[in-house]
C-alpha cells in the first residue's frame, strides 16, 4: 500500500499543518494449519512541508520548523486459532526498537520533562502484546 498526501492553505502562503509524508506498506502474509503469519515493513519518507504558522512560535519556545526524516519500522503478527471458539494472538509493533519522530506527532509542552519545550515528540518504541480472545 503506497500514500501520497498534498495540500496547501488557501487564505495563506503557508501549507497545511500536520500532513502526512509519503509512505510505503508491504507485507508478507502466510496462512495455513490453524495460524497466520504477518510480517510488515513500513517506510516514511521525510517531510519538509510544515505549516509556518503552526510550527513557529517564539513566545512559547516552540521553533520547531523542522523537517522529519525518513524512518522504517518493522512489525510481525502471529495468529493460532486454537479452536473455532479461542484465538491467540501474539505481535511486535516496531520490532527492532527503531527511534524515529513520527511527523503526525506533536511538540512537547511539559515544562521540566526529559524533552525540551518545543521539541518534537519520538513516535513509540518497541510493543510487545498477547491476545487470548474466547467467543461463544
Amino acid at each position: 500500500m503506497a500514500s501520497l498526501v498534498s495540500g496547501e492553505r488557501e487564505d495563506i502562503d503557508d501549507s497545511l499543518y500536520r500532513i502526512s509524508p509519503a509512505s510505503f506498506r508491504a507485507a508478507f502474509l502466510y496462512e495455513g494449519n490453524g495460524v497466520s503469519v504477518k510480517i510488515e515493513q513500513i517506510f516514511m519518507a521525510g517531510q519538509n512541508d510544515l505549516s509556518a504558522s503552526n510550527t513557529l512560535d517564539p513566545l512559547n519556545g516552540n521553533n520547531s520548523f523542522m523537517r522529519t526524516d525518513r524512518y522504517a519500522l518493522t512489525n510481525i503478527f502471529l495468529h493460532w486459532y486454537v479452536s473455532d471458539n479461542l484465538t491467540i494472538t501474539a505481535g511486535a509493533e516496531n520490532l527492532l526498537d527503531e527511534d524515529y519522530m513520527d511527523h503526525l506527532t506533536g511538540f512537547n509542552r511539559v515544562i521540566g520533562s526529559s524533552v525540551p519545550i518545543g521539541s518534537r515528540l519520538f513516535g513509540p518504541g518497541r510493543n510487545l502484546f498477547g491476545r487470548f480472545q474466547y467467543q461463544w
